[in-house]
């Protein structure tokens, strides 16, 4: 049985972001306390699960994500820690993983982190340039991501992450070369960098409808990506996935679990989990996750893991047949530099993909967007500029 990785959902924000679809709330800091008593419950809840049905308990990776882990008080990260602490078998070399604000990274709340066993932060920058990130929303400005991120390495962490955003509204080549080279004057051990898309139901989608803002560039998009996997190269970061790089060893470890389709629970409210081959997610309404975890009774489940009293937060499970299965781990494997490669997937799943999907793999090796040899099957430097389009051929066949 292979080792867990656990997805904490922390919902709040000071501000909700322009661009942002993320199960994330602003102006609901009422209810963080009891928020906090619901996701122990429910850590509680999973603890004893898998003791009655005798499955892994060690944790390998935890990251806690939102919404804004860095904005509620320190603390409760420390009580959440202890009781995963108390409650699951960690590895030695475990990963975990906070994302933060810039103007969060002050010393009382670096130095109790570093307290709770909190190694690596994930610092949502998205832009060097207090311009852009006025159209982002954003209620940080240059002097903090710079003040913050030296704060946290004087402070003992050695593992610090920047989140970037490329293709905003307004945004030129050389403006996107001079938040690349300051990110880098900082020498962060890891950098994402996410292409802006409009997303549904969002202020930016509203915006766009209303004439108020552009759609994004994708010509400009995508020399700003080519501009990006050329210079990080040469300063001797490695891509490892589509919208990551990081120095040698430095991978996020939680996000290739997903990347390589192995378990993890999710918990909070409209946290997401694959385990014992099953995809299911909690109720997204924070008021309703509360009320459902509240009861400090831990009741018992059945095999689909629907508790039969009302205590679990799982809203639904996704139907998960072999079709599915298959193109999942698939296109979560494409999004991986290396592609799925044969010493890293299990044994027969590369014969399994390339019978499974002849067709349209020969289609996209033709029109150079795969790569097929005899140990991988990977994304071209093309195909990573179209991933969206590869990934929908490989969906719409399944």
């Amino acid at each position: 049985m292979e080792p867990l990785s656990l997805y904490i959902h922390i919902p709040f924000c000071r501000t909700k972001c322009p661009y942002c679809d993320f199960n994330t709330y602003a102006n609901i800091e009422h209810m963080i306390d009891r928020y906090i008593i619901a996701l122990k419950n429910e850590l509680i809840y999973w603890s004893k699960y898998l003791d009655i049905t005798n499955k892994n308990k060690c944790i390998k990776t935890i990251f806690f994500g939102g919404g804004t882990p860095s904005y509620i008080p320190e603390q409760y990260i420390k009580d959440v820690m202890d009781l995963i602490k108390n409650q699951f078998d960690l590895e030695e070399d475990l990963e975990v993983s906070l994302e933060c604000n810039p103007n969060d990274l002050l010393s009382n709340k670096l130095i109790k982190w570093r307290e709770s066993s909190i190694n690596r932060l994930s610092i949502g920058a998205q832009s060097f340039s207090d311009k852009f990130l006025r159209v982002l929303g954003r209620d940080h400005d240059f002097n903090e991501i710079s003040e913050g991120f030296s704060l946290a390495r004087s402070l003992g962490f050695d593992n610090l992450s920047l989140d970037l955003i490329y293709g905003i509204p307004g945004q030129k080549l050389s403006d996107w070369k001079a938040t690349i080279n300051q990110s880098l004057d900082l020498n962060p051990d890891h950098i994402s960098m996410y292409g802006l898309t409009i997303e549904k139901n969002t202020k930016f989608d509203w915006m766009v409808n209303e004439g108020l803002m552009p759609e994004p560039d994708s010509d400009i998009a995508a020399d700003m990506y080519e501009y990006v996997e050329e210079i990080m190269c040469d300063k001797g970061y490695i891509h490892y996935e589509i919208s990551n790089w990081s120095l040698p060893q430095k991978e996020s470890q939680h996000n290739l679990t997903y990347w390589y389709s192995r378990p993890y629970l999710g918990i909070g409210a409209g946290a997401h989990s694959y385990f014992q081959g099953l995809r299911f997610w909690n109720v997204n309404s924070p008021a309703e996750y509360i009320n459902l975890l509240e009861d400090t009774n831990i009741l018992t489940t059945d095999s689909n893991l629907q508790v039969k009293s009302g205590f679990c937060a799982v809203s639904d499970i996704e139907p998960y047949d072999f079709d599915t299965n298959i193109s999942d781990t698939f296109i979560l494997g494409l999004r991986l530099i290396d592609g799925i490669n044969k010493s890293k997937f299990p044994s027969n799943f590369f014969s399994m993909i390339t019978k499974h999907y002849y067709e349209e793999i020969n289609g996209l090796i033709n029109i150079g967007l795969l790569d097929l040899s005899k140990t991988s099957i990977k994304l071209t430097k093309r195909g990573r500029l179209l991933a969206n389009e590869v990934f929908y051929k490989l969906l719409k066949d399944t």
